[in-house]
């Protein structure tokens, strides 16, 4: 699929993240092993359709700190959009989901920042990861 309306008419909801990146690599098959509904797809925002989703939130396409989920034809950033992929999975998750969404918007985006901002030391840690077989159909390019 080539762009985002297509995806959405499918009911996707897709999670763009840095693809150089180890933690947020490890991130994305963190969620795809939870999603419940099996239509959470991930995909780089280096990625033509990762460009694609920073010019529609106007975001720069250099900033790679910054989450984006596209969900129902609507985007989410940054804490927002880590808590609104955890909505798609277990109970546990919801509940935590519900609880971190009633902190507000400058707090948990301050709270992300600094976790975005320094993930690359440990990045430097950590390899990058194939997907594994029965998920490597949800990791969009």
């Amino acid at each position: 699929m080539s762009n985002l309306a297509e995806h959405q008419k499918l009911g996707h909801r897709i999670i763009f993240i840095d693809g150089d990146c180890a933690i947020c690599s490890r991130s994305a098959r963190f969620w795809l092993t939870r999603d419940r509904t099996g239509t959470v797809y991930v995909s780089p925002l280096q990625s033509p359709l990762g460009l694609e989703a920073c010019h529609r939130v106007q975001q720069d396409p250099e900033d790679l700190d910054t989450a984006i989920y596209f969900e129902d034809g609507r985007f989410y950033q940054r804490s927002t959009a880590i808590l609104r992929i955890c909505l798609q999975f277990s109970l546990f998750y919801r509940i935590l989901a519900r609880l971190g969404l009633l902190v507000p918007l400058s707090v948990r985006d301050s709270i992300y920042s600094f976790i975005a901002r320094h993930r690359k030391i440990a990045n430097s840690k950590l390899t990058c990861q194939l997907p594994p077989t029965e998920l490597k159909d949800r990791f969009l390019s």
